[in-house]
C-alpha cells in the first residue's frame, strides 16, 4: 500500500506574530497546488519590515512512522529576504527539526527530507524575513502552498490477542497486499498480518519462522 499524507486527515492552524496574511489556512492540506496561505509585509521608503509566523498540521491520530516531509513553498521578497524557514515534527515531547529551506528567496519550490521518524503527532512550518530599502518600498512575504508528512497506514487492532508468560500482546493488522503471508478473516473481511524484523520498532516479542528467518508479528500499542 502506498505511503499516506498524513496532513490531508488533519487540522491546519497558524500563528502570525508579525505581517498581514492572504488565503485560507486549511489551504496548506487542502492537496491543492494552486491554493495557498501567505504571509506578507509592505513598507514605504526608509522603513524596516518583518515577517514572522508558523503554519502547522495536527494530525488526526499519532503516525506510527514518517519517512518523508514535504513543502511546496515560495518568497517572495524585494530589497530583503528570508531569514530562517523550517519544518519540525513533534515527537517524544517536543518539535525536532527536519528540513532546512534556507534563507533569500526563491520561486514556488517544493522541498523533501526522508528519514524516519516515529509516532509522530503533528507538523509545522516556521518562517522569518525582513525587508528595507532606504529609496524605494520593499516587500517579504512568504507562500505556503502544501504541507505533507509521508509515512504508511498505522496498524490496526481487529482484536486479536496472544498470551506470552504474564503478558497479553495486542497484534496488529492492515488492509490485505499480496505480500501478506499471514492473513486473518474477521467479519467477512481478510486482513493481512506483515511480518517484522526482530528489530523494527514495532515488532512485538510474538516470533515467527517464514521459512528463511525469525520474524515478529506486529503489535499495536
Amino acid at each position: 500500500m502506498a505511503d499516506l499524507n498524513w496532513c490531508l486527515a488533519g487540522t491546519a492552524w497558524k500563528v502570525i506574530r508579525s505581517g498581514g496574511e492572504q488565503g485560507s489556512i486549511p489551504n496548506i492540506n487542502d492537496n491543492d497546488e494552486g491554493t495557498f496561505h501567505a504571509v506578507g509585509i509592505g513598507v514605504p521608503p526608509g522603513a524596516g519590515g518583518g515577517i514572522d509566523f508558523d503554519h502547522g498540521v495536527d494530525f488526526a491520530e499519532a503516525a506510527n512512522n514518517i519517512n518523508k516531509v514535504e513543502i511546496l513553498n515560495e518568497a517572495g521578497v524585494s530589497s530583503g529576504g528570508i531569514t530562517s524557514a523550517k519544518v519540525y515534527l513533534y515527537y517524544s515531547g517536543g518539535y525536532h527539526e527536519v528540513l532546512d529551506l534556507g534563507t533569500g528567496s526563491w520561486g514556488k519550490t517544493l522541498f523533501s527530507q526522508t528519514g524516519s521518524w516515529n509516532n509522530v503527532t503533528k507538523i509545522k512550518f516556521t518562517c522569518t524575513g525582513g525587508c528595507y530599502n532606504p529609496y524605494a518600498p520593499s516587500v517579504v512575504s512568504d507562500y505556503t502552498y502544501e504541507l505533507r508528512a509521508w509515512g504508511p497506514a498505522n496498524y490496526m487492532d481487529i482484536g486479536i490477542r496472544i498470551r506470552k508468560s504474564s503478558q497479553t500482546i495486542k497484534i496488529g493488522v492492515k488492509d490485505l497486499e499480496a505480500s501478506h503471508k499471514l492473513r486473518i478473516r474477521k467479519g467477512g473481511t481478510t486482513y493481512g498480518i506483515p511480518l517484522l524484523s526482530t528489530g523494527d520498532g514495532d515488532a512485538s516479542p510474538i516470533r515467527i519462522y517464514d521459512g528463511s528467518a525469525i520474524k515478529a508479528l506486529p503489535k499495536v500499542d
